[in-house]
């Protein structure tokens, strides 16, 4: 029994050291000048799903310079849905690439709806002057069933001097949110002076 025991215990030790020698490994290789190999280990952080790779993709994002491995990086935090991966995530909607902030808004629709999400979200489709972005700041938005993000969407809507892309597709986010606010929202619309923009929102008033 005590033979037993004792192989178990080596056995349990080897383990874990094989397993923490594995990920200073792919930790390591977060450094790597090789972009497939960076990546490689971005996406293994992501699936070992410990508070120890979590926290490497957190470090990573402060210092990496890189665009689209920053974009990697958001992917990868996703998986993770804690405030930590969050605040990672949120630093980078500023960032200078528009590919990256519009990543940033695209991928707030995985974690846990909040009033920070929402508030950075309504930021985004006020203040950023890249339209992509706009739009997948709305499109994460939808998920938001409440007046203020019917408010925020309705005021895209209503910038007639706005781009018309986003706000037909402001339209249709307020389609799919199909709430009473949302429909009163779309009916004030009903006869806009664009004409694709009308089109947009008489669709959305009858979606199903």
């Amino acid at each position: 029994m005590k033979k037993l025991i004792s192989i178990l215990f080596i056995f349990i030790v080897s383990t874990a050291f094989s397993a923490q020698r594995q990920f200073a490994q792919i930790a390591g290789d977060l450094n790597s000048p090789d972009s497939k190999v960076k990546i490689k280990a971005i996406g293994d952080l992501s699936r070992l799903g410990t508070d120890e790779s979590q926290n490497a993709l957190i470090k990573q994002v402060n210092v990496e310079n890189n665009d689209y491995m920053k974009i990697q990086l958001i992917e990868a935090l996703t998986v993770y849905r804690s405030t930590g991966s969050l605040e990672a995530v949120l630093s980078l909607i500023n960032d200078p690439n528009p590919y990256v902030r519009q990543a940033v808004a695209v991928n707030l629709v995985y974690f846990p709806a909040s009033e920070r999400i929402a508030a950075e979200l309504d930021k985004a489709i006020s203040n950023d002057t890249n339209e992509d972005v706009k739009r997948g700041a709305l499109n994460t938005l939808s998920v938001y069933v409440s007046t203020s993000a019917v408010h925020t969407i309705d005021k895209t809507l209503s910038n007639t001097k706005g781009d018309k892309r986003t706000r037909r597709h402001a339209a249709y986010v307020l389609g799919k949110i199909n709430t009473k606010e949302a429909k009163d929202a779309l009916n004030k619309h009903k006869n806009d002076g664009d004409v694709d923009v009308k089109s947009a929102v008489n669709k959305a008033l009858n979606a199903k």
